[in-house]
Formats: C-alpha cells, sequence, structure tokens
C-alpha cells in the first residue's frame, strides 16, 4: 500500500514517536516525523505527500475544546486535496471522532497504536472514504462544459432568456396549469390552459 508513496506523520510525543517508527519500518514505509505545528505546516506547504497521521494535540494538552491538530488537518486538505488524512489521538471524548472528520480526516485511529495493520486498516479505509466523497462530489458539481449549461440554466430547462421569463411568469399564477413539451435536444414549447402561445393549438 506504501510503496512509492510518502507519509507525513505530525507527533510530539517520545513514546508515541518510536512505536510510530517502528510500526512504519516493518511496512516499508517511507515516511518523515515532525513534532510542531510550525514544522507540519511547513512540510505541508513546500513538500508533497501520499498520506498524512496527525496526531490532535500536537502543542497542548488533550482536554482543549479545539485541538491544534485541527489546523494541521485543515491545511492539508487546502494545500494538498489529495491527501489521505488519518487523524489519531487518545483524546478520550466521544465528540473527538466527529471534529476530526469535520476537519477534513477520513479516519480516526485512537492511540495507543500497537499493530502495523492497525495503520493499513486505517489508511484503507480513509481512502475508501475520500473516494466516496470527491465520486458523490463529482456528480453533484457539474465541471466544465456541463458546469457552463448548469450556470446558464439552473432549472435545467433549456430555452432561451425571453421564454424562460415568461415560463418564471406563468409559474408564479398557481391557479394557471401549464405544460411543457418538446422532443429532447430539440427545444420546448409551452402553452397555458386556453392559450396558445406560437400559434400552437391549445389541447383540452
Amino acid at each position: 500500500m506504501f510503496e512509492d508513496r510518502k507519509i507525513l506523520v505530525v507527533e510530539d510525543s517520545k513514546h508515541d514517536i518510536e512505536k510510530i517508527q517502528f510500526l512504519l519500518s516493518e511496512l516499508n514505509a517511507t515516511y518523515k516525523i515532525v513534532t510542531s505545528l510550525r514544522d507540519a505546516e511547513l512540510s505541508i506547504r513546500t513538500e508533497s505527500y501520499d498520506f498524512l497521521l496527525s496526531d490532535l494535540h500536537i502543542e497542548s494538552r488533550a482536554g482543549f475544546e479545539e485541538p491544534d491538530g485541527l489546523r494541521i488537518i485543515g491545511l492539508a486538505r487546502e494545500f494538498q486535496p489529495n491527501l489521505v488524512i488519518v487523524a489519531n489521538s487518545s483524546d478520550p471524548r466521544a465528540d473527538i471522532w466527529d471534529k476530526a472528520l469535520r476537519a477534513g480526516a477520513q479516519h480516526f485511529l485512537r492511540k495507543p497504536l500497537s499493530r502495523a495493520d492497525e495503520i493499513i486498516i486505517a489508511f484503507s479505509l480513509a481512502k475508501e472514504r475520500k473516494s466516496l466523497t470527491s465520486e458523490a462530489a463529482s456528480k453533484a458539481k457539474p465541471s466544465g462544459r456541463w458546469q457552463q449549461y448548469f450556470e446558464q440554466y439552473p432549472e435545467g430547462i433549456v430555452v432561451d432568456a425571453s421564454l424562460m421569463n415568461k415560463v418564471r411568469g406563468i409559474a408564479k399564477r398557481n391557479t394557471m396549469t401549464t405544460v411543457l413539451i418538446g422532443e429532447t435536444g430539440t427545444g420546448v414549447t409551452f402553452h397555458d390552459h386556453c392559450q396558445s402561445w406560437f400559434q400552437i393549438p391549445c389541447q383540452s
């Protein structure tokens, strides 16, 4: 999983650093460990990584309302949006996982880490979650030419501006029956209950 990939580890506990180094060495992973917010920010801004494993309490004690590690996760999302992010902490609060997710992590790993496969599983799940989220976002937000059409025709009805204004006007009159007809790709013609536009016979 980590072949030809680079992991950034943000951790300030000497004991945890030694354990993570041992586990990552078992996985033959390429990694860099930083121990301060400043070094973490510098690394994210100036170097390229594939994975981020960040403690949530880097220069503060567990229990603070806003863990400073959330800043690192947010910065990683901004500067390296393709990063797969796993947050980890021994913080016992129940909502710490939600905070990590809202900040941009794709998975949360509870300390202490004891086995190398914990890291593999965590990053595999994070990668899958990121892929599903990206896929959903791409479906929800058109891009390229489709984005141009979406902006030009926000209602999803492809007609000229003059006709669209008439459609909007009639739509406000909730007592009037309005029908849109036309084959796909040919544009649409519309007429209301007993008044035809464009000399199209009104159907009862």
